[in-house]
């Protein structure tokens, strides 16, 4: 940072510092002017985010308070920021400013009817009168998509430039407009039961802070954007933009930059560079007992016997390909659909998520199962892997299974569920064809669900955190939370020399693995060792997809990592974008809910909660959310697994049952 540009931040520092401290605007307006001929938005941010997180007394609620203010200041000052292909159609700066004229108009529509209404009798106003209102009321609120899209895809992006105080204060205003026009629109219903003033109060509060936010993104937010995003950055918002809809308009054309291949490629490039880099540095005990790509030196060993001594070299040969034989650090990070978890994380998420899973490929070999104790039904051994399915279940389980499976396997069933009790659990076990993207058979995989604590929900709502007298610590842990095992492929050989003395002995093993850093060394396909079985890392994804639930994991630094893909963006429950891979945990949430978020995150890290239920009831819908927090054994922190499901069917089988056997 330039000292020009020091100086220009503090001076705006200081103007705003009277502002917080009661100034009248009027009388700091002159002395801004008086240093600033123009000001960019890059600046604009620098100052918000200095005024924040620097050593100011000034916090986010008093930026927040005096935001509109702030933005009054700037008017006329700030400076347009530039980038290629802005003004195209489809580009997504066109499009959020055509939302904005589209919202502007609707505004001008709403004012002129409620101008009608003011000079009218309410005697003389009409049923169809009245619904033209809501209809405009209705086209307005559209505008929840256009703050969606600024929310979920340009912050995540403005936070990896180091933009992080505009997205904190403009989301938190975005809360409010949200909120004045709920107060609105239940205004707008009630007429003509309520006075007509209390409409047009309502509405005219909504529109002037709706006004100000369409400047603030126009003047400050979309030149920070310009300044600061590339071209990729604009095309990876465009392709994911649909997911969260638009607000009265659509674009009626398609961008892409021109270059979009050469992008892409140097894009491949830099994350394979990155994947390589940020892979952390093993411990010293892990250090002892890894072998590298890079380790083939010759090693001598010395043997001391009675009378002498031998010694001992080894020579590896080098012409041999021993790619096949590599073994992945459990710590590298690995691409899994729209995120990115290593081994180890893939094991905790297997271990925490509330179901037990079992897969058998399309062999019919059972390939995986998790660490599940909590119900004894359907038990898995490590003898199990290996196995064929029919040797697994129970005789009369697969007399019941083997035409589910042909079915799977001829595509002519993709699922099969059964529910019934078993002992103090109300057991759901699904059992569902998994097909790659040719549409080929891959396997089948086995969920067993316990749903009685839906079941046993009594109330429509329940978002708030338990009291901590009523927190169950005793389901602290899983009960066979293991680390990565990765099982050594060996050769065993012998071989005695003859001395005139005696003779010596030699039995050889060798391990016939590397442990690698490097994730590109890896297809999707290969087979890695997790837990006690086996799988790809597409076979991963596949049974990550195939959950009842959507599944968002958060590491144990508090970063977004994955979520899963049980269904098309746009209809997911939470919507996620990948744009938000990597994003921090408070960043991904609004400063309204932010403080309990902390508190749970909180709790969970120090173990003074182990899981935490909550629910919601929109429309017919049963929202039932876990949040999970994930231990080892050695209590290291893993971080937090989030599912969300809609349960409502479920609370339909109560008292029915369709048993497995």
């Amino acid at each position: 940072m330039s000292n020009n540009t020091d100086n220009r931040i503090d001076i705006l520092e200081g103007i705003l510092l009277k502002l917080h401290h009661g100034a009248d605007p009027d009388s700091v307006q002159d002395e801004f002017n008086e240093h600033f001929t123009g000001v960019s938005a890059i600046e604009i941010s620098m100052m918000e985010h200095q005024l924040m997180y620097g050593d100011s007394v000034i916090t986010f609620q008093d930026v927040l308070k005096l935001c509109n203010v702030h933005a009054n200041l700037f008017k006329g000052a700030i400076e347009d920021g530039k980038a290629p292909d802005a003004d195209h159609p489809g580009h997504p700066v066109t499009v959020f400013k055509e939302e904005n004229m589209a919202l502007r108009s609707a505004l001008l529509r709403i004012n002129n009817i409620l101008d009608t209404f003011e000079e009218m009798p309410a005697e003389e106003l009409s049923d169809g009168m009245i619904k033209g209102l809501k209809r405009q009321y209705d086209i307005i609120g559209q505008f929840d998509n256009h703050y969606k899209r600024k929310e979920h895809l340009f912050f995540p992006v403005m936070e990896s430039y180091g933009h992080d105080a505009p997205p904190k204060v403009m989301w938190a205003k975005d809360d409010e407009i949200r909120d004045l026009f709920k107060r609105a629109y239940k205004a707008m219903e009630k007429f003509p039961d309520i006075k007509f003033s209390k409409v047009r109060d309502t509405y005219e509060d909504f529109k002037f802070e709706f006004n100000e936010m369409i400047f603030k993104e126009e003047a400050i937010l979309i030149n920070i954007l310009l300044e600061s995003f590339n071209q990729l950055d604009w095309y990876n918002i465009a392709q994911q933009s649909d997911n969260y809809g638009y607000a009265i308009i659509r674009p009626h054309e398609t961008w892409e930059p021109e270059n979009l291949a050469d992008l892409l490629k140097e894009d491949s490039k830099k994350a394979e560079e990155l994947s390589i880099l940020e892979v952390p540095i093993p411990t010293k005990a892990a250090q002892k007992t890894m072998n590298t790509v890079e380790s083939k030196t010759i090693e001598t060993r010395k043997i001391t016997v009675n009378g002498g001594q031998f010694t001992v070299l080894w020579e590896p040969d080098e012409t041999l390909d021993s790619s096949s034989n590599h073994i992945m650090n459990p710590t590298v990070p690995l691409s899994i659909g729209d995120g990115y978890l290593s081994l180890e994380q893939i094991k905790v998420i297997f271990d925490y998520i509330p179901v037990k899973v079992t897969f058998v490929d399309q062999n019919d070999i059972v390939q995986y199962f998790n660490h599940k104790k909590e119900s004894s039904i359907l038990p898995r051994h490590a003898e199990n892997i290996g196995a064929k399915v029919e040797d697994v279940y129970p005789e009369a389980v697969w007399d019941t299974l083997e035409p589910i499976v042909q079915a799977f396997k001829n595509n002519t069933l993709t699922e099969e569920n059964f529910w019934f009790e078993h002992e103090s659990e109300f057991l759901y076990i699904s059992y569902k064809a998994l097909f790659n993207e040719a549409g080929q058979y891959q396997g089948f995989v086995e969920i067993v669900q316990n749903i009685q604590p839906i079941l046993d929900i009594q109330t429509d709502k329940w978002r708030n955190l338990l009291p901590q007298s009523k927190v169950d610590l005793t389901l602290k842990k899983p009960a066979d939370l293991t680390q990565i095992n990765h099982k050594h492929q060996s050769q065993e050989e012998s071989q005695v020399l003859q001395f005139g003395e005696g003779q010596l002995e030699f039995n050889w093993t060798t391990r016939n693995e590397t442990v690698v850093n490097d994730p590109n060394v890896f297809s999707n396909e290969q087979l890695i060792s997790i837990g006690e079985g086996y799988l790809s890392l597409k076979q991963v994804r596949l049974i990550f997809d195939s959950m009842p639930f959507e599944i968002t994991y958060v590491d144990g630094d508090h970063k977004f990592k994955y979520f899963n893909n049980i269904g098309p963006y746009d209809e997911m429950l939470f919507q996620r974008s990948p744009l938000e891979i990597g994003r921090d945990l408070e960043n991904c949430h609004p400063a309204r809910v932010w403080p309990k978020v902390k508190r749970l995150s909180e709790d969970l890290q120090a173990q003074r909660r182990f899981i935490e239920p909550m629910w919601f009831s929109p429309g017919n819908k049963l929202i039932y959310i876990l949040y999970i927090g994930a231990q080892d054994q050695n209590d290291n922190y893993h971080g937090i697994l989030e599912t969300v499901q809609d349960a409502s069917m479920y609370i339909e089988l109560d008292g029915t049952e369709k048993r497995l056997y």
